[in-house]
């Protein structure tokens, strides 16, 4: 049966904010740091705080003086713009100053090429003193293959070779969405022969008149359900199981009525007519098997997804390369040079409105907590994927090498984070739309392991479970915990995903957050940078209003801005241009007790997508950009929904990326009382700080 210590142990925040720290430390050596001294400050993030609502621990202060990047979601052309941003921050030397990569949906892509490249240019051998990895990052040639998949959905630019893209790109998704629902037809076809089997072995006589009333009560039902939903809220719970009998009664009724009218018609398949009683196991075998392969992780779109994605941001190293493995010799040995990345998701919980209560039998693997990680109604959260650690603040952390975590790759950890197109969509969920794209298979989501699953006690099927991947780790299969995939299927169908399972169902992190900025915050980082290249055409800066209120509510920081947002980077009327495209906010952990002063505890530097009139000394940029929004007046914020982007398009958000980056740093020139005649190329973070804080 194995033992407690074989068992992956779940960990909470602090666990996994001190394992970040060290990777940090070892990647400043690994740099050779001018700033790899710790001012002594090494154990500060060790001490605990219990905050508002939801989370349980995060530090009091950041241990070291960090830096932290944040990367926006909004596809290809977040992607882009981020390109160009970080591009231009790399050429003025302040990119390696940064501790942290935050990344969510689009941020994601450019994210995963930065940390595949730098992962390869300094390999397992750190190389002489002095050699910085950074200068081999976004080379001409990289650029040019990304901008040449700026179409990446389906890359062939003509004749056979788009055809042949193409015929991949909607074959591919006929071929999942057929094996998707063979599934489904079985059992249909298996429900089938057992209702006629029992209506020929009672008679007709029964079912002469229950067709009406079976469709009567079942739509009742269904009106019921999803029309009358407000009832869940009266406080009657009996309402609930009597729902779930009559919407039950229903569909037995109904089912019986669709076999009496097809044997009335004679249209009936002949599997369906009375055979012998290994007729019926066969039928069930083939349905058990095929459930066992029925993979919603394999068997929907993202794998076509994510197939492009390596192709047009990782096409250089290697494309199997686990999440556990971006660091060399990462772990306990080291760190790489690449900033620690962190992936954003959403944890999505629309089956959680009534949480089970706490179990406490003795002589299972699992820890039986000391309460439950919620209570109420919440429809997600934060769920981080990165090389130690993977999890929640809810589900708790496992460690990624030693659990299923460890067969993730990270093309597929950036291919989950940007899932935009999934059944279940955060606090955007809905039930009959959830219904239907699962149905026509229209998800990119996934279902991970739940961490959770190794707080809790276990009960039988998890212990058995667990026996079966102790047997499959002996035959070489290792770190796969057993699931029958049909199940978690249905749990989608029918939006009923919760935390209490053994697996979790995962999306595009902007289904909750969408400027990966909110983890950074967690950390209490002195220093944050967030790009925002979501779409918003009409500058209401719902992302940041959002950004604002989650930290306030669930972190107790308040996100201060010294100009308000709206004023200085939504274009004015009567140019349509910028006045600037960021803004500077100072961080405030709000007081815990009444009456107290709240404390200042860092700089955000929010950097929208935008446009400025300012005079631009090189005519071929102007063209690209300038140009570019003459003819396309969303720009650049046209829809998520165009993935394609064509050369002119892309170089156009390319440059708005790398201007926005010159902008920001001349506003840091200018703050900086030496005031050198250019941006200074040894740079530190301690200056580039204090620039920072003295921009108004």
């Amino acid at each position: 049966m194995g033992t407690k210590k074989s068992v992956p142990e779940n960990v909470g925040f602090i666990s996994v904010y001190n394992a970040e720290i060290e990777a940090i430390k070892k990647r400043r050596m690994a740099l050779n740091s001018k700033e790899a001294d710790l001012e002594g400050r090494t154990e500060t993030h060790r001490g605990q705080i219990t905050t508002r609502a939801l989370e349980p621990n995060i530090p009091e202060k950041s241990p070291l003086p960090m830096f932290g990047i944040a990367l926006s979601g909004g596809g290809i052309r977040s992607a882009t713009i981020n390109l160009g941003f970080l591009k231009v921050l790399n050429e003025n030397n302040v990119f390696r100053l940064a501790d942290y990569l935050s990344t969510v949906s689009g941020g994601g892509f450019t994210g995963s090429y930065i940390t595949e490249k730098l992962r390869l240019q300094l390999g397992k051998d750190p190389g002489p003193k002095g050699t910085n990895p950074y200068e081999g990052l976004f080379s001409s040639d990289d650029i040019a293959h990304i901008k040449r998949h700026g179409f990446y959905l389906a890359p062939g630019k003509k004749g056979l070779q788009k055809l042949m893209d193409y015929t991949v790109l909607i074959g591919g998704f006929i071929a999942t969405a057929l094996l998707h629902l063979i599934w489904y037809v079985m059992t249909f076809i298996l429900i089938l022969y057992l209702f006629k089997v029992i209506y020929l072995s009672i008679g007709n006589r029964f079912f002469n008149n229950l067709g009406i009333v079976a469709m009567a009560v079942f739509g009742l039902s269904a009106c019921w359900y999803y029309f009358c939903h407000g009832l869940r809220f009266c406080g009657r719970r009996f309402l609930w199981p009597v729902k779930g009998l009559i919407t039950a009664l229903a569909l037995s009724l109904a089912a019986i009525f669709l076999v009496y009218f097809i044997d009335q018609t004679g249209n009936l398949p002949q599997l369906v007519y009375p055979a012998p009683f290994d007729d019926f196991v066969f039928l069930l075998a083939v349905v058990f098997i095929i459930g066992i392969f029925a993979n919603p992780n394999i068997l929907s779109p993202s794998q076509i997804y994510r197939f492009r994605l390596e192709e047009a941001f990782r096409w250089f190293g290697k494309k199997s390369r686990k999440l556990c493995d971006i660091g060399p010799d990462c772990g306990e040995k080291g760190w790489g040079p690449a900033p620690y990345p962190l992936i954003n998701t959403t944890l999505n919980l629309s089956g959680a409105a009534q949480p089970e209560p706490s179990k406490t039998k003795s002589g299972n693997f699992g820890k039986s907590p000391d309460k439950l990680p919620y209570s109420g109604f919440k429809t997600c959260d934060y769920f981080l994927l990165s090389p130690f650690y993977c999890g929640s603040k809810l589900t708790g952390f496992l460690p990624t090498a030693n659990s299923e975590y460890r067969l993730m790759s990270l093309s597929t950890a950036v291919t989950i984070s940007g899932a935009a197109l999934n059944p279940e969509m955060g606090y955007r969920s809905n039930k009959i739309t959830a219904f239907f794209m699962t149905l026509l298979n229209l998800r990119l989501g996934y279902w991970a392991l739940n961490p959770y699953l190794f707080k809790r006690c276990w009960n039988i099927g998890e212990q058995i479970a667990y026996c079966l991947s102790k047997c499959l780790k002996n035959m070489g299969i290792k770190y796969f915990w057993p699931t029958y995939w049909p199940v978690y299927n249905i749990y989608e169908l029918l939006n009923k995903s919760n935390i209490y399972r053994w697996r979790v169902n995962l999306s595009d992190g902007g289904h909750i957050e969408n400027l990966a900025v909110f983890e950074l915050l967690r950390r209490k980082l002195p220093l944050i940078v967030g790009v925002d290249a979501g779409a918003d055409p009409d500058y209401t800066f719902s992302d940041l209003k959002n950004l604002v209120a989650r930290a306030r509510n669930e972190l107790g920081i308040e996100i201060k801005f010294r100009q308000d947002p709206e004023t200085i980077i939504r274009p004015r009327a009567t140019s349509g241009f910028s006045q600037r495209q960021f803004c500077i906010a100072d961080l405030y952990d709000l007081p815990r007790i009444k009456n107290g002063c709240k404390k200042h505890i860092g700089i955000f530097v929010y950097v929208k997508a935008s446009i400025t009139a300012q005079e631009i000394k090189d005519p071929q940029r102007k063209q690209k950009s300038y140009t570019y929004r003459l003819y396309h007046p969303k720009f650049p914020h046209e829809p998520t929904s165009d993935q394609f982007f064509d050369d002119a398009q892309w170089e156009a958000y390319f440059e708005t990326g790398k201007e926005m980056a010159m902008a920001f740093l001349e506003e840091c020139r200018k703050a900086d009382p030496a005031k050198p005649p250019k941006f200074p190329q040894d740079i530190t973070l301690n200056r580039f700080s204090k620039m920072v804080s003295a921009i108004n």
